[in-house]
């Protein structure tokens, strides 16, 4: 783990686990809306809207808990 860091850094560490975050959360809601009768089409659409909703408010959380950690020191 600590090679991976000092070869790609942490920001590509970072950066990955919000792509793999988004690519799972997208495959999971593309399921459910075309269990729900979408076509493959519209479930992407409406999958898409709700992953970047959905992530907007997970990084704005993170960046949030990130303020207030280093506001204090």
């Amino acid at each position: 783990m600590v090679d991976l860091v000092r070869q790609h850094g942490l920001k590509a560490m970072a950066r990955n686990f919000w792509q793999q975050e988004r690519r799972s959360l997208f495959k999971s809601l593309l399921k459910e809306y075309i269990a729900e009768g979408y076509d493959k089409e519209e479930a992407g659409k409406f999958a898409r809207k709700e992953v970047n909703e959905m992530m907007v408010e997970k990084e704005d959380f993170v960046h949030q808990l990130w303020d207030e950690a280093y506001e204090e020191e």
